[in-house]
Formats: C-alpha cells, sequence, structure tokens
C-alpha cells in the first residue's frame, strides 16, 4: 500500500472520529431540533462545528449551520436529508464548494451563503446543477469585490431564482450567467467598501423585471438617472450606513420619476456629526417625483422642512404611511406636517433625537389638527414641548391608536386629553399616573386596547377603586406591567367584568394569583402573571384556572419567570403543571432552587413522587422515634420522682407499738436462704416480721405494700445479693424501700445482710450516703469464711443481728414515747 493511500485513510478515520464526536455534542449539548408532524426543523448555530452532522432525521426541512467553523463543503455532504427546504451556511469559514455537494437537494428553496471567504474560484459550473428548485439565493458580504470577479457561469443553471442578495463592486458586467435569472424579482445589493451609484451602473438590467431594489453600502458619486433601469419597481431601499447626506440620496429619486411604487425607504442617510439637515425646495422636489403609499425617512437626522416647499409636494396624497421617526423634527412643526397628508393613516413620529428646545409655558390649550384619514399616530420617545394636559386634539378626526409612551419626566396623567373619542388603542408607559385624573379617559368610550408600563400605578389610591376604568365597557385588552403592584381588587374592573379578555401583570411584585380579578372577569383568555413573585400555587387557585378553562378553552396564563419552587411541599401543585393545559408557557417554567425545567422534571416526576414519599416516612419515622425517645425520657423523669411524690403525698401510719419487729427486703432467687436460714432464726427468737410473701395485699400496688410495711415494722432489714441488683424490679422495690426507710426519724432502723460480696457503689443513692449509719452485716460462708471458723462466724452473725434489731426497736420506742409525752 502506497504512502499516499495509507495518509488518506488516516485522514479518513479521524474525519470519521472528528464526525461522530461532532454529532454526539450537536445532538445532545448543542444543536436544537423542533419537531412538526413527521418534519424536523434542525438549528445548530455556534457550535463550532467543522463538518456537517450525520445523525438527522431524513425528514429535516431546515438546517441552520450559521456561526460555525465550516471551510469545505464535500460531495454529498447532506445526502442524508434529502427533503431540506431551507439551508444556512452563514458565518462560516467557507472558501470551496465542492461539485456534487448539494447533490440530492431537489427541494431546496433557500440557501444562505453570506459572510463566508467565497470567491470566484470556489465553484465550478456544475456547482448547483441539481437544486432545480432554489428560489433564494443570500450570497452577499463574501471575497468576490476582492479580484472584482463574479462567478456568472456558475448560477447559469438557476434559472428559478426570484431573490437574490449580492455583493456588488465597482466595474461589475452584469453578463449573461446574471441576465439568466430571468424571473428575478427581488435585487438586493451589499457592499463593505464605497461604492458609486452612476448612470450606467444598472443600465444592463433594464430588461428585467425587478419589483424589490436595496441598496446596503457606503455610497459615493451619485447620478440622479441611475435607477432609470427599475420602471417596475415597486419598492426601494438605500441605506448609505450613515455615510452619505439624505439631501444627496434624494436625488436618486428622479429615475423613478412618474412611478407609482408601493413603499420607499430612505434610512440611515446622514453624515455622522454631521449637525440636522434642512430639506429645502430642491429635496421636497424630488420626493414629489414619485407616487409612493409608504415612505419611510426614519433616522436621517432631519430638523425641519421647508413649508413653502412642503405645500409644493403635489404627491404627498399618495401616502398612506409615513414614518419620520428618529429624526429631530420639533413638535409644532411636526403637529403642522400631520395635516397636510390628506390619504396618511398611519404616521411613525417616534424616537425623537435629542436636541435643545426651549419648552413652551402658558395656560394656553394647543390644539392638534389631523387628517381625517389618519388612524394610528406613533408618539413615543417623542419629547413634547406642550405638557400632556395642554395637548388637545380637534374633535373632527378619526384617529383610533394614539402612542404617547415614554416622554419626558414631567409628563403625567394629571390632566385630562381631548378629542380622543374615536380612540380604540392608547399607550401611556412610562408616564407618571401616581396621581392619575380621575377621568382621564372618559371621553374614550370606544377604547378597548390600553398599555400602561411602568407608570407607577401601585403608587396611585384611585387605581384600586372603580372610578378611573369606569365607563370603559369595551376595554378587552389591559397592560399594567412593571408598576411593582403587590396586589389588585377587582374594584379596579367593575365595569370590564364582560369585556376584558387580555390581561397582562408582568414584571410586577404579585406574590399569589389575582383570585378576586379571575373571580369577576367572566370572559378572560390570557392572564399573564410572568416575572412576579409567585413560588407556586395554591389548591384554591387552581381550581379557580380549571373552572375558568372548562368554561372556555382559550383561557390561557403565562408562569415563566416566577421563582417556582419544586419540592415535596408542591406535589399537588407540580401534579397538576404534568396535565393542565391552562398553563401556555410551560416549557419555560423553571425550578428556581435546581435550576431545571420543570418539563424535564416532570419526566421522571413519578421518581420524585416516590422520594418525596420516601422522605415523608423518614420524617414521620425520625420523629416518632423522637417523640419515643422524649417519652421515654420523660417517663423516666416522672419514673424517678413518683418516689419522691408518693412519699409526700403520703399519710404516715402513727403507732404505740408495730406490728412487726422487721420487715424483711429481698430478692425471689434468694427466697431459699430467707425460708431456711433467716425464718427459722426470727421464729427461734420469738420475732414477728413482714415480707412479700407473708404480708403483702395482692390488690395494693408494690410501692404502697411497701410502704405500708415499712410503716408497721421497727426495722427494715434489706438481705442483698448480687441477684437482687441484676433485676430492675428489685432493684425499684430497693429504691423504694431504702427511700421510704432513710426518711428523716428512721436513718438508724435499717439493716443491710450482704450474701455476696458487693461493693458500696453499687447501691442505690440513699443508701451509699448513710452507708456509715447501716455498717452492713456480712453472711459467713464458704467463699468468704475459713471452713473451720463458719461455725464461729455465723454464731457471731446471730449475736450482731439480734443485738442490732433489739437496739433499733428500743430506740424507736423511746422516740415514740417522748412524741406521745408531749
Amino acid at each position: 500500500m502506497s504512502k499516499n493511500t495509507t495518509n488518506m485513510h488516516q485522514n479518513l478515520n479521524i474525519d470519521r472520529k472528528l464526525n461522530h464526536v461532532i454529532e454526539r455534542l450537536t445532538d445532545k449539548d448543542c444543536c436544537d431540533v423542533y419537531r412538526s408532524g413527521e418534519t424536523s426543523q434542525v438549528t445548530c448555530q455556534g457550535c463550532r462545528l467543522q463538518a456537517i452532522p450525520r445523525s438527522m432525521d431524513e425528514n429535516t426541512t431546515l438546517l441552520d449551520l450559521s456561526y460555525n467553523r465550516l471551510m469545505i463543503l464535500q460531495k454529498g455532504a447532506f445526502i442524508t436529508i434529502p427533503y431540506l427546504v431551507h439551508l444556512s451556511l452563514s458565518y462560516n469559514n467557507l472558501s470551496v464548494i465542492t461539485t456534487g455537494a448539494f447533490d440530492h437537494l431537489g427541494y431546496l428553496q433557500r440557501l444562505d451563503l453570506s459572510h463566508n471567504a467565497l470567491d470566484d474560484s470556489s465553484f465550478k459550473e456544475t456547482t448547483f446543477q441539481s437544486l432545480k428548485n432554489l428560489r433564494t439565493l443570500i450570497i452577499h458580504s463574501n471575497n468576490f469585490n476582492l479580484r472584482k470577479v463574479f462567478p456568472e457561469a456558475t448560477f447559469l443553471s438557476l434559472s428559478n431564482i426570484d431573490t437574490l442578495y449580492i455583493d456588488i463592486f465597482d466595474g461589475m458586467h452584469f453578463g449573461k450567467g446574471f441576465l439568466n435569472f430571468k424571473k428575478l424579482k427581488n435585487l438586493h445589493f451589499y457592499q463593505n467598501g464605497e461604492l458609486s451609484i452612476k448612470n450606467t451602473t444598472f443600465q444592463a438590467l433594464g430588461e428585467m423585471n425587478i419589483m424589490e431594489l436595496s441598496l446596503f453600502f457606503k455610497t459615493g458619486k451619485l447620478e440622479s438617472d441611475a435607477l432609470y433601469p427599475f420602471q417596475s419597481l415597486s419598492s426601494l431601499v438605500l441605506d448609505s450606513r450613515r455615510y452619505r447626506d439624505i439631501t444627496e440620496v434624494l436625488s436618486l429619486l428622479y429615475g423613478l420619476r412618474e412611478s407609482k411604487m408601493d413603499s420607499i425607504r430612505l434610512s440611515s442617510n446622514y453624515v455622522r456629526n454631521g449637525g440636522t439637515v434642512q430639506l429645502g425646495t430642491s429635496d421636497v422636489w424630488f420626493l414629489s417625483k414619485v407616487c409612493t403609499k409608504k415612505l419611510f425617512m426614519s433616522d436621517n437626522a432631519i430638523g425641519s422642512i421647508n413649508t413653502v416647499a412642503f405645500k409644493t409636494w403635489a404627491s404627498r396624497g399618495c401616502i398612506e404611511y409615513l414614518d419620520i421617526s428618529k429624526n429631530s423634527f420639533q413638535s409644532p412643526q411636526v403637529f403642522f406636517i400631520l395635516k397636510l397628508f390628506p390619504s396618511v393613516k398611519y404616521i411613525d413620529c417616534s424616537y425623537k433625537k435629542s436636541t435643545f428646545t426651549r419648552k413652551r409655558k402658558g395656560l394656553f390649550r394647543h390644539s392638534v389638527y389631523l387628517p381625517k384619514t389618519l388612524i394610528h399616530l406613533n408618539l413615543t420617545h417623542f419629547p413634547f414641548t406642550y405638557d400632556y394636559g395642554r395637548l388637545s386634539f380637534v374633535e373632527k378626526n378619526n384617529l383610533e391608536v394614539l402612542d404617547i409612551s415614554y416622554q419626558l419626566p414631567s409628563f403625567t396623567c394629571g390632566r385630562k386629553m381631548y378629542g380622543l373619542s374615536h380612540l380604540t388603542g392608547f399607550n401611556i408607559s412610562g408616564i407618571d399616573c401616581s396621581s392619575p385624573y380621575p377621568e382621564m379617559f372618559s371621553d374614550m368610550l370606544m377604547l378597548s386596547t390600553l398599555t400602561a408600563r411602568e407608570c407607577q400605578l401601585a403608587n396611585s389610591d384611585l387605581f384600586y377603586t372603580n372610578t378611573l376604568f369606569k365607563g370603559l365597557n369595551l376595554l378587552s385588552h389591559v397592560d399594567l406591567s412593571s408598576n411593582t403592584l403587590t396586589q389588585l381588587n377587582s374594584n379596579t374592573f367593575t365595569d370590564q367584568s364582560g369585556s376584558l379578555k387580555t390581561l397582562l401583570l408582568v414584571d410586577n411584585s404579585l406574590v399569589h394569583l389575582p383570585i378576586e380579578i379571575l373571580q369577576q372577569l367572566t370572559v378572560l383568555e390570557m392572564l399573564d402573571i410572568s416575572n412576579n413573585l409567585i413560588v407556586s400555587l395554591t389548591l384554591s387557585e387552581i381550581n379557580i384556572l380549571d373552572n375558568y378553562r372548562s368554561q372556555s378553552e382559550k383561557f390561557t396564563v403565562k408562569l415563566g419567570g416566577n421563582p417556582l419552587v419544586c419540592d415535596c411541599d408542591n406535589l399537588a401543585f407540580l401534579s397538576w403543571l404534568d396535565t393542565t393545559e391552562v398553563i401556555y408557557d410551560k416549557n419555560e417554567l423553571v425550578c428556581v432552587d435546581s435550576n431545571m425545567k420543570i418539563v424535564k422534571l416532570l419526566e421522571t416526576f413519578h421518581d420524585f413522587r416516590v422520594d418525596c414519599v420516601s422522605q415523608f416516612w423518614l420524617i414521620v419515622s425520625i420523629t416518632i422515634t423522637v417523640i419515643c425517645l422524649i417519652l421515654g425520657i420523660l417517663f423516666r423523669v416522672v419514673w424517678r420522682y413518683s418516689l419522691k411524690l408518693r412519699f409526700w403525698c403520703r399519710n404516715l401510719v402513727e403507732h404505740d407499738t408495730f406490728p412487726y419487729d422487721i420487715f424483711i427486703s429481698y430478692s425471689r432467687d434468694d427466697c431459699g436462704w430467707i425460708r431456711k436460714t433467716l425464718v427459722p432464726w426470727l421464729e427461734q427468737q420469738d420475732m414477728s416480721y413482714g415480707a412479700e410473701d407473708k404480708t403483702f395485699d395482692t390488690g395494693l400496688d408494690i410501692c404502697d405494700n411497701i410502704m405500708g410495711a415499712i410503716d408497721d415494722s421497727y426495722q427494715t432489714v434489706f438481705v442483698v445479693s448480687c441477684k437482687f441488683l441484676e433485676y430492675e424490679w428489685q432493684t425499684f422495690a430497693m429504691k423504694v424501700a431504702s427511700r421510704y426507710s432513710f426518711r428523716e426519724g428512721r436513718e438508724y432502723m435499717n439493716i443491710i445482710i450482704l450474701l455476696d460480696d458487693i461493693k458500696q457503689s453499687e447501691f442505690p443513692k440513699m443508701i451509699r450516703e448513710n452507708w456509715d449509719k447501716i455498717r452492713p452485716l456480712h453472711w459467713p460462708d464458704l467463699h468468704n469464711t475459713d471452713g473451720t471458723r463458719l461455725n464461729t462466724a455465723r454464731k457471731l452473725f446471730w449475736e450482731k443481728l439480734l443485738k442490732r434489731i433489739r437496739k433499733g426497736n428500743k430506740r424507736l420506742a423511746k422516740t415514740l414515747n417522748s412524741e406521745s409525752t408531749v
């Protein structure tokens, strides 16, 4: 195998790996796929692709690969998507398009190759041969101007093109290839540098039936007859990119003299930092040579128009749409201009460029005369030299839409505007309406659309009454966005209960759904509460929305931009979102705590619900455990102090003599020693005793039995072994006995017999504290006494026990006698 063949295979493998990575990144990380029925639209803008992705659906009809790093289109690049209709490859680094790159694209109608590095050497004559249905070709902003050669031979096969976006350059030759576009109707020229437009520039295009012409480039020398070849022209756009004065550009209209056109757009024609322009007689004369329905003269630094010349403009009666926005007209002259257009329906005077003017003052009212044909007047961002309240329109007008939004800060709603009885649409956004005139809308009974953004309505007490919109029974669309509203009430729209269909409350401070409004408005179709402070919807709010939806399938709500919380406390709300059709922008909702789209969360909602249930039971189990622990602690404390309570509440039994000499407390494991050893000795000594199996009443509590036995005995004898301390029951009994036995006056009336070796620390606290008074007796046995001395030790034990018992009995008897004497 040759070296070249080896390199070729290596490069092929590299390309395949690269394509695989790109497709993986594209499909999962960058490209957006929109499906509609069986077709798909794929957008891969800015994905840094260096090759065409291969994993697209065969039925893809739109592919946008703009803003990537494509350099070469190889043969068969789009073979997997033969049904493509729209293809955009703009803003790449394309310099070569191989023959066969567009094979199999027989359905392609729109191709965008703009903003690349293409020149006349980038194509072969057969490059576009398979594009039989191509209608729009966008190929401007490439490198054709560098060598000033256009690849006309390449376009000989594109006979069905009707729209072309192309670069133009000085000396450009419109030859056979260009003239082959016999169906061309829309022609748009671009150029990065300066270009002179001469009378001969477009002469070769005279036989073509061009309907729309656009010129986007810096114009140099302009000859007035340059546009004469376009006698069929219906629309003209001329933008000199702020390089040529409007007074010079207007001269080109002479080439279209006596033409009747649909629109002329002359925008951004002024010299930067050149100041304002005054249109004189000659300038208006050029305008008067063409009859056009729509005239766009925006952003041309026009400061004024010669009044005398303006009145001689006979063709101004053709104009139905006039755009003079982004200029520097003063309001007096604008209002004078308005009435001089007898057929105008729409006038745009918006966005006046800032110039110093002295604001007129006075108490007089300035009346504005409008053409009877005028329907729409746009004065947004057009600072008046008159106050709002001093501006009124002469009653004899048919104005339906008025936009006076975003005026000077001093422009307020504090006065009434007259002469607007036919108004159906009114925009007062940006105007201070914190103290509105109560009857500012009283004459606008036909009003159906009101836009009042950023009007400080939250500061107006009048807004929360039924006065402001009173009588506006046709009002169907209200926009109250960005007014810092925290609440709404039903009084505001009392007269609109049967008319209001759209209510926009975007960018406010609402924390709850405006339920009172919803309960009153019966025909509402759209409620937009986007970008508020709503974290969730309650069950009552959900029920109201569902009721609305059941009454009207058109009813929808927008919730996007709210800080919605997606936690286990809002399961009902999230579950409702999963099934409802009320929320219009469901795909845009985001969980504020995780920044995840809710639609993504709903895809695994079952698992989320299970986790919440598990979390719930975990919390319940922890709570139960804590409660049990607390109850255990409380029980232990109560149990601990219950002994004291029993002692405090027990009435001591008074005896002159006691029924028993001793009360014996012992463990049942030691009952054998008690019966065989201790009891016989007690009987031999003629001593009476009390014990559990002898004197306890089975109907009483163990504690009462113990305390009763102690009260009936001179002394208490504790027979203690290791078994005695092992059982809680015995420890409890011992605690009761010791606590009660060692009460005041009976500290010496207790005897402890130790059957085993037991440390002092193992005894209850009360016994440890009285250890010196007790002096326990140890029972001798083979574990602690020598066998030869066992009998002697036990004899000594019995003598000590007898002595202790008798001595204690005498002491207690003596104490009782002294108390009875007292």
